[in-house]
């Protein structure tokens, strides 16, 4: 879920993101809820169909969150990272748009988990994240 607000070529967005897993090897259940604050600076390149820009969307990211684990590992720990967003955009006229993004993030906190193997205290957070994606954002105004 996310939401932004939008002044000419500068946008605040805020975005809600949950995702989960499961890792075989000891039966663990895993997953996050995060939420990320985007600043960002639109940059036209080429218009196309009678003035529709396709441009450069570049963003700075900071992120927050809760992380945990059930399973061969325990834990609930907060997550904090910081990182950009790059993405390639096709604007609309009524400001609706495709995006094209890559997005990466480095650990500044990451979480610590109990290995209930018996094993010691195991950081199984990845120290740094990376994702891709394709979105189609419709625009809402008050």
């Amino acid at each position: 879920v996310s939401a932004a607000a939008r002044d000419g070529d500068w946008e605040l967005r805020g975005e809600l993101r949950s995702r989960a897993g499961v890792e075989s090897d000891i039966g663990t259940v895993h997953g996050a809820l995060t939420a990320t604050l985007l600043p960002c600076l639109h940059v036209p390149i080429v218009e196309v169909r009678g003035g529709d820009p396709i441009g450069v969307q570049l963003c700075a990211s900071g992120t927050a969150g809760m992380v945990w684990a059930v399973g061969g590992y325990f834990g609930l720990s907060p997550y904090v990272g910081t990182g950009g967003q790059l993405g390639l955009e096709w604007v609309q006229p009524d400001r609706a748009a495709w995006r094209i993004w890559g997005q990466a993030e480095l650990a500044l906190f990451r979480p610590i988990y109990v290995d209930l193997t018996g094993g010691p205290l195991v950081d199984e957070a990845a120290p740094a994240n990376a994702a891709i994606g394709v979105t189609w954002e419709i625009p809402i105004s008050p």
